[in-house]
C-alpha cells in the first residue's frame, strides 16, 4: 500500500513546486480514467501523483475536490483490500458532500464496492482550537476536524498556506511549516553554459597551437583532448538541465 506524504500530521513538507487546486483535479480526473481503463499500474501511477501534491497545494482545497479525493482514494482502498480505510474516506467524502455519488460507469449498481460506500455514514465533525493568527481548513471548510476519517489539513496565516496535508484518523494535528525548496534550474543553465564556452576556447586555442607547432607536442595535445571532454560533459549536462524543467 502507498505510504502517504503526509500521513504524520508533524511531518514537515518539502516542496520543489506548489500546485493549485485545478492540478489536483486533473490528477483526479486521470485516476478516474485509470479505474474506468482497470489499468492498475496506471492508477497505481496517478493515487501516487495525488498524494504528492497534496502537502505542496499554495490555496486552501476547493470542498468539492477534497470530496472526490477522498472518495477516489476510497475506491483505491477498496481495490486494494483496505475496507476500513475505505470506508472511512466514503465517510468523509459523503460528509463533505452529501450529493456525491460513485459513478456507475466505475462500477455498476450493486459492485461490492457500491454496496459499500452506499452503506457508509457521513463523517461527523469536532471543534478544534485555533490560534488567532491563523486559519485551519479541514478538506477546504473551517469547521473542525472530522472524527474517525482521514482529511486534508491546510493552515493558512497571512494570505499564505503554510501548511497543507493528509491526515490518518487518529493523527496529531502538530505540524511544521512546509519549506520550499530552492530551484537552482537559471543558476545550473548559466554554469553549465559558461563551462561549455570556456571549454570550448581553451579547446579551440590548444588546437590551433598543436597544429601550429612544428613537433606537435603530446602535453598539447592531452590538453586538447581534456578540454574537449569537458566541453562535451557540460554541454551533456546543460542540454539535460534544459529538457527537465524541474532540475
Amino acid at each position: 500500500m502507498i505510504l502517504f506524504l503526509s500521513t504524520v500530521a508533524y511531518a514537515q513538507s518539502v516542496c520543489t513546486k506548489l500546485y493549485s487546486t485545478l492540478e489536483l483535479s486533473s490528477s483526479i480526473d486521470s485516476a478516474t480514467i485509470a479505474f474506468v481503463q482497470q489499468d492498475p499500474e496506471k492508477l497505481q501511477t496517478h493515487i501516487e501523483q495525488l498524494e504528492s501534491i497534496i502537502p505542496c497545494l499554495d490555496e486552501p482545497i476547493e470542498p468539492s475536490i477534497a470530496a472526490t479525493f477522498h472518495i477516489t482514494e476510497g475506491m483505491f482502498f477498496a481495490i486494494s483490500g483496505e475496507t476500513l480505510k475505505a470506508k472511512q474516506s466514503f465517510a468523509i467524502g459523503k460528509a463533505i458532500d452529501s450529493s456525491i455519488t460513485i459513478p456507475t460507469y466505475i462500477y455498476p449498481s450493486g459492485h461490492p464496492i457500491q454496496n459499500a460506500f452506499e452503506s457508509t455514514q457521513p463523517a461527523t465533525r469536532k471543534p478544534v482550537d485555533v490560534p488567532d493568527n491563523q486559519e485551519w481548513y479541514f478538506d477546504g471548510l473551517p469547521q473542525g476536524r472530522p472524527l474517525d476519517t482521514p482529511t486534508i489539513f491546510q493552515v493558512r496565516q497571512k494570505d499564505a498556506v503554510i501548511y497543507s496535508g493528509y491526515l490518518t484518523p487518529y493523527s496529531d494535528l502538530g505540524f511544521k511549516p512546509r519549506t520550499l525548496k530552492k530551484d537552482n534550474r537559471a543558476r545550473n543553465i548559466w554554469l553549465w553554459t559558461a563551462g561549455s564556452l570556456v571549454s570550448a576556447g581553451f579547446s579551440g586555442s590548444t588546437a590551433v597551437r598543436y597544429h601550429n607547432s612544428g613537433d606537435r607536442p603530446s602535453g598539447l595535445y592531452i590538453q586538447n583532448q581534456i578540454f574537449m571532454a569537458s566541453f562535451g560533459f557540460c554541454t551533456f549536462k546543460l542540454i539535460r538541465t534544459l529538457i527537465n524543467k524541474e532540475s
